[in-house]
């Protein structure tokens, strides 16, 4: 009896160790499996975290190459064309420098365009990014009135125009131009006062199609030797946006002219960059130039084609950083060649003057004389006077091209036509920017 109770006695004290055991095994399975995932995630987690940071290193690099096709775009001047960077024989380098082996990128630019195509791939330990960007020349003058404080327009019905035209001055499309201001653009009456008003830098404006674009547009006064000290030479400095520096030519030296006596410019003006100080003035008496022009540009004679055919002015400030523009009743530049019989409505066998022919700059404050009544001018051309004002009282004054001032004020039942020649939007300055881009798969890029 007392051996089956020592057996019973001992079957079942080794249950709980069986159980034990059990237990254990049950838990290191459970500490191996976790151990495994764990190392499984930290491995993944690794992967990711080196995937990600190669990616951003190849964005980098994209990036990178980005910057150094505008960079060499800049130096290609006025005319640009298409090359590549990378590992094929058709481009101008096999890379960039030792420090960016990784990138390669192509430049594509249409003949004859201020646009260009830059695809661009950066590539980081076997991950590659690629950036389809379009870049652009920054374009000089966007607006047909662009003034930089305040811009105000009294009048009704056809009374004020502001509209882009054909190149002989018709309106074809009946398509208006823009007007901008980096403070108050006002407008009274039923006028057409252009296609948009255009406001940046906080501004405002009462107009019917306000569009308050936001960011900074302000134009900056123009750069050349005399001015602000007498050293600096062209090129100006850029600002990264828009809109960039004017800036006077000094080369070849043959380009430039002697400023007229007194600041008077009449008759048949020369090709060629003119540098005067304090004031200038276009005259209105009767010229031998066609067409009862009293200011034109020799377009066809000996030294035509100097400076590329342009008239550029630039007027710097007297001692007391003045500066004072008169054109009041002058007809300036009003036909694009030497002829007896110009027109300039679109049924004549002649286009109205190249605006982009005729710059005037200036870099100090004070008026721009229009005249008014009888006596109002007639000027086709530029005027980038950003510390000038300009103030308009009644009369017939036509303005073919734009003009950017800091204050402009139309009232006094004017007559006043700003048309926008579209030659003005191919004048550009050599500075390309970056207008949009986008990522897009790798597979997409390819060398020429």
């Amino acid at each position: 009896m007392s051996m089956r109770r020592g057996v019973l006695e001992r079957a079942v004290s080794s249950r709980p160790e069986r159980g034990n055991i059990m237990v254990v095994v049950i838990l290191t399975v459970v500490v191996v499996l976790f151990g495994m995932a764990f190392a499984i995630r930290a491995t993944g987690d690794l992967e990711s975290s080196r995937n990600v940071t190669n990616t951003n290193a190849a964005r980098q690099l994209a990036l990178a190459g980005l910057s150094d096709a505008l960079f060499r775009l800049d130096q290609q001047g006025g005319s640009p064309s298409s090359f590549c960077i990378g590992s094929s024989p058709s481009c101008i380098l096999p890379s960039i420098s030792p420090a960016l082996s990784g990138v390669q990128y192509t430049v594509r630019v249409p003949a004859n365009s201020t646009s260009a195509t830059v695809l661009s791939e950066g590539t980081a330990h076997g991950r590659s990014y690629v950036i389809d960007a379009s870049v652009a020349e920054v374009q000089l003058y966007p607006f047909g009135i662009f003034a930089g404080s305040n811009a105000t327009f009294d009048g009704s019905g056809s009374q004020i125009t502001i509209e882009q035209t054909d190149t002989s001055g018709n309106d074809p499309a009946g398509t208006l131009a823009d007007v901008g201001s980096d403070g108050t653009i006002t407008c009274h009456g039923s006028g057409t006062y252009g296609g948009s008003q255009v406001t940046y830098d906080g501004g405002n404006s009462n107009c019917p199609s306000y569009i308050d674009q936001g960011g900074f547009y302000t134009p900056l006064v123009p750069w050349g030797p005399p001015a602000p000290s007498g050293s600096e030479n062209c090129p100006a400095p850029v600002s990264v946006n828009p809109p960039p520096q004017p800036c006077m030519p000094t080369t070849p030296a043959g380009i430039l002219q002697g400023c007229p006596s007194g600041g008077t410019f009449s008759g048949q003006v020369n090709p060629g960059v003119y540098s005067c100080t304090g004031s200038i003035t276009f005259s209105a008496s009767a010229s031998s130039c066609p067409g009862g022009q009293t200011v034109c540009i020799n377009y066809t004679g000996s030294g035509s084609t100097v400076n590329g055919g342009k008239v550029q002015i630039f007027d710097w400030p007297d001692s007391k950083g003045q500066t004072n523009i008169n054109m009041s009743g002058a007809v300036v530049n009003l036909y694009d060649q030497n002829s007896a019989t110009p027109g300039c409505d679109g049924t004549g066998g002649y286009e109205c003057g190249d605006p982009t022919a005729l710059q005037v700059f200036s870099s100090g404050s004070g008026p721009v004389v229009v005249g008014n009544g009888a006596n109002a001018a007639t000027f086709d051309g530029i005027l980038y006077a950003p510390d000038m004002s300009m103030t308009v009282n009644g009369g017939q004054l036509l303005w073919i091209g734009k003009f950017t001032v800091n204050q402009v004020t139309v009232d006094g039942n004017p007559n006043f036509s700003v048309h926008y020649d579209p030659r003005l939007g191919g004048v550009a300055q050599p500075t390309w920017q970056v207008k949009n881009f986008s990522v897009v798969p790798p597979s997409t890029f390819s060398l020429p």
